[in-house]
């Protein structure tokens, strides 16, 4: 017999498989520790747990330690300052040397300084002409400026020949000369010391028979040397070299004076003039 055509199409239809049964893992156990590994976690989790609490108890003591002292510390101030007034403060004494104090130079006395103004005074005021007898001597230095400055400065002329001179501010040598202009006169001196240092130094002592002077510059137009400017009844001009300066004699000081004219500016002054005339 053949089969039908419904079975026919009963076989051409798909049938899924049945699907696949699940796998169940199963954990295997582990192994129990044998009783020599269990003794030493259990002496390990002990020694954890003592360290830990003994840590614990010093801190807990240290806090309680600094509570107790705090607190006691602050009643104890308190307890001191109740009643009691307050104290001003002193500053503890400065030491006190027994040695005797060294004298200082520089502290004038009223004598002194007296003195000191009234040399300025006098020579502000004054001038006298250099008068020759002709018995003056004529060392070292004064030689020398004859043939370095001689008798002629421009239009001055020397009236009182070249002289030996006072040796002011521990010069080692001093010369002078007498120069004139018409009806006007002037005084040329230097002044030798034994280096430009000194020299610079001295100027400075010339300022107390001089004055404060009225303008102060360098002597040359590359900022060497120094010019001193003092303006009263009796003008002066004072100026040295320095080591930086060109071709110079070291160690001198220079000196130019001669009463005020009147003129409108410093510049066309007798004094200015004479010193703007010498070949030095």
């Amino acid at each position: 017999m053949s089969p039908s055509r419904d079975d026919q199409h009963d076989d051409l239809i798909y049938h899924p498989p049945p699907p696949p049964e699940p796998v169940v893992e199963t954990e295997e156990a582990e192994p129990e520790p044998d009783a020599a590994t269990t003794a030493v976690v259990r002496r390990s989790r002990i020694l954890v747990v003592t360290v830990i609490a003994a840590c614990g108890t010093l801190l807990l003591g240290a806090i309680m330690a600094i509570v107790l002292l705090s607190t006691g510390l602050i009643s104890s101030l308190d307890r001191k300052d109740e009643g009691a007034e307050p104290r001003p403060i002193v500053a503890a004494p400065e030491p006190v040397d027994d040695a005797p104090a060294e004298p200082d130079d520089t502290v004038k006395t009223q004598a002194q300084e007296a003195a000191e103004e009234a040399a300025r005074n006098a020579r502000r005021s004054i001038y006298h002409p250099l008068v020759r007898t002709g018995a003056e001597s004529c060392g070292t230095l004064c030689t020398s400026l004859v043939q370095e400055v001689g008798t002629q400065a421009g239009d001055w002329t020397v009236d009182a020949a070249w002289a030996d001179a006072t040796r002011d501010v521990g010069a080692r040598d001093a010369a002078s000369a007498g120069f004139v202009r018409g009806d006007v006169h002037g005084t040329f001196t230097v002044l030798q010391f034994a280096s430009d240092a000194e020299a610079a130094e001295a100027a400075v002592k010339m300022r107390v028979l001089l004055g404060q002077p009225a303008y102060t510059t360098a002597l040359f137009e590359n900022g060497t040397g120094v010019r001193y400017d003092f303006i009263d009844a009796v003008n002066a001009v004072l100026w040295h070299p320095d080591a930086n300066s060109d071709e110079h004699v070291p160690g001198r000081l220079y000196l130019v004076e001669s009463p005020s004219i009147d003129a409108p500016d410093f510049s066309t002054e007798s004094a200015f003039e004479l010193f703007l005339s010498l070949p030095i």
